[in-house]
């Protein structure tokens, strides 16, 4: 029988894995796939924005794929091959790993190489890593982790590119393939948004291929023994994990999020979140952010399932959990209090 194609999407914090994931399950070549997705946190949420058939999206998020998880991730490769069988389980003919923004995907290509079942039953298709153009420099500088993600690659995708503004935007994205063509000379490397489509960045062979890619990045360095796991990154990096019933005030959520900018800044490795807004109640915004950039909210057209709850996960480099709750907190009250002062000011009045 042949075996199952696996694609690895790896990527920094914030660097648009999900994004990809998306876009390249719009394509009818990619109907049939599964998909599985590993979150560094106590919190899912990366599996609720993949727009995919929820029998073949999987959600592993007690830890990274490269640390803690591998046991996790191997039952779940053998429960969806032996699913795959049933009848009544929508059928896949590839499967998509989307890895957590600290996992190396060495460790990872090593497994489905040295676990003898999953070797019989999956083949590594290649390695595509993400990398966010706005914060790419920065983070390949400071991120041991980003570095040997876009270094084990198959496949490079810069995302984010059309938010650099002007021909100096464009004198740095070419800085920046420079950069990644130094540090990994054989990968391909891709713009999103300008070479297109985006089926096309996940290079996969034919749905039931039984061969890997051909010689290159993916062929020589997944077999690394002796990974050092960056260790200082994992230790240092803060995770915060917001649930809340009631709805956030648009005002309120706008002025956090501004404070949130400038008080972590590239220290906010990442933040994600659906939230409920007043006067919102049937469709969910979704909130995205990485360093000093994060986004305009966008809008699902329904929640994705019976929780209506507004999620955050907040990925910190050093910033105390303790900070963020109270940084919330007073924008929060400072909100109702201005609130309650346009309330009680009289016709015409201007508050202050």
């Amino acid at each position: 029988m042949a075996r199952i194609p696996v694609t690895i999407v790896t990527g920094f914090l914030g660097s648009g894995k999900t994004t990809l994931l998306n876009r390249a399950l719009c394509e009818p070549g990619f109907a049939r796939s599964a998909v599985i997705v590993n979150e560094f946190g106590a919190i899912g949420i990366d599996h609720d924005l993949v727009a995919h058939s929820s029998d073949t999206v999987l959600l592993l998020d007690n830890g990274c794929l490269c640390c803690a998880v591998k046991g996790d991730l191997v039952a779940a490769l053998n429960a969806l091959f032996e699913r795959r069988a049933t009848a009544g389980s929508a059928p896949f003919e590839r499967l998509l790993i989307e890895t957590s923004g600290l996992a190396e995907p060495a460790p990872l290509a090593d497994l489905l190489h040295a676990d003898a079942l999953l070797a019989s039953r999956y083949v590594l298709a290649g390695v595509v890593a993400t990398v966010d153009a706005v914060n790419a420099q920065g983070t390949l500088a400071a991120h041991d982790t980003a570095l040997r993600q876009v270094a084990l690659a198959d496949r490079i995708v810069v995302t984010k590119a059309d938010l650099l503004p002007g021909s100096e935007g464009a004198a740095a994205l070419d800085a920046l393939l420079r950069e990644l063509a130094s540090i990994n000379p054989r990968a391909g490397c891709l713009v999103a948004g300008r070479d297109d489509p985006a089926a096309g960045w996940l290079a996969l062979p034919k749905a039931g291929a039984d061969a890997g890619p051909e010689p290159g990045p993916g062929a020589d360095r997944h077999d690394h023994g002796s990974h050092d796991h960056a260790p200082h990154v994992h230790t240092r990096v803060r995770e915060y994990s917001l649930v809340r019933n009631e709805p956030f005030d648009a005002d309120a959520l706008r002025l956090f999020l501004e404070a949130l900018e400038r008080s972590a800044g590239p220290n906010l490795l990442r933040v994600k979140g659906l939230l409920h807004i007043e006067g919102e109640p049937d469709r969910p915004a979704v909130l995205h952010g990485a360093q000093r950039l994060v986004h305009r909210l966008a809008w699902l057209d329904a929640w994705p399932g019976p929780d209506r709850r507004s999620r955050i996960v907040f990925l910190t480099l050093d910033v105390p959990d303790a900070e963020i709750a109270s940084m919330l907190d007073t924008v929060e009250r400072f909100a109702r209090r201005s609130r309650a002062v346009r309330v009680r000011a009289p016709a015409g009045a201007t508050p202050g």
